[in-house]
């Protein structure tokens, strides 16, 4: 190989050379670039994921919701986001922060609304179980004043029907006594008349009384001064009349002391 072509190999094998090298070092120019930017997008995505609410989705999206207002909510491309620069980076996590700070604010907002809420709820039932307290209290002491009066009613009107029944009896047994007297005094003015009656009746009858106790002795004496008879004939004609004549004397003497 003369000099010429020596040199004409030696001078392409040289632009090989740095033509590979020129390669080789864009390559791993890539590589660090490539792995630098992995390392990025690793990075950021931690940082973006551990802000509060953020979430990685499935459409290569970050997105954070506005709580209080979605149409403010953050949305961003995966791409956008991982591969810009780190000033436009900022930018984008700052709006991050701000809504999750808002978000925070919101629900602490929420919170606390929340809070006054079940409070003002709590009060109103606190009243609420204090008015009905008291209202059955109330209704208790209505109810314990009506039962009371209504013993007390009761118990008056025992008194008074008992009052009442105590005086009927006493105008009963009034009424009973007069009546009895009245009886009485009827009994004592029928029987004054009667013994009155009778004793004027005997006095008017006395004359004839003796006059037929006197018959009824005259009549006795008949008997005892009876003749002496010896006719049988006579003598039955006496024994028929003597038993008549002592019935007669008999019937003489009861009968007259009732004239």
């Amino acid at each position: 190989m003369d000099e010429d072509n020596y040199n004409k190999v030696l001078s392409g094998a040289k632009l090989q050379k740095q033509a590979k090298e020129e390669a080789d070092r864009k390559a791993e120019q890539e590589r660090i670039a490539f792995e630098k930017l992995v390392k990025q997008r690793k990075e950021r995505e931690i940082e973006l994921l551990n802000i509060d609410g953020v979430k990685s989705n499935p459409d290569n999206t970050f997105t954070l919701t506005n709580e209080e207002n979605p149409d403010f909510s953050n949305v961003v491309d995966f791409k956008e986001i991982l591969d810009c620069d780190d000033k436009k980076f900022k930018n984008y996590k700052d709006e991050f922060l701000a809504t999750a700070e808002s978000n925070k604010a919101y629900r602490e907002k929420l919170r606390a609304e929340k809070e006054r809420l079940q409070k003002e709820a709590e009060e109103r039932e606190r009243q609420l179980a204090e008015e009905r307290a008291k209202a059955e209290a109330e209704r208790k002491a209505i109810e314990e004043k009506a039962r009371k009066e209504r013993e007390e009613h009761e118990r008056l009107l025992l008194i008074e029907r008992e009052k009442q029944a105590k005086l009927e009896a006493e105008r009963r047994a009034e009424q009973a006594r007069i009546e009895a007297e009245r009886l009485e005094a009827e009994r004592k003015s029928a029987a004054e008349k009667r013994a009155k009656e009778e004793a004027e009746r005997r006095a008017k009858n006395a004359p004839d009384k003796e006059k037929l106790l006197v018959f009824a002795t005259e009549l006795e004496k008949l008997l005892y001064n009876a003749p002496e008879l010896k006719a049988e004939d006579a003598v039955k004609i006496m024994a028929h009349i003597e038993p008549i004549i002592k019935d007669t004397v008999t019937y003489i003497r009861l009968n007259s002391d009732k004239l």
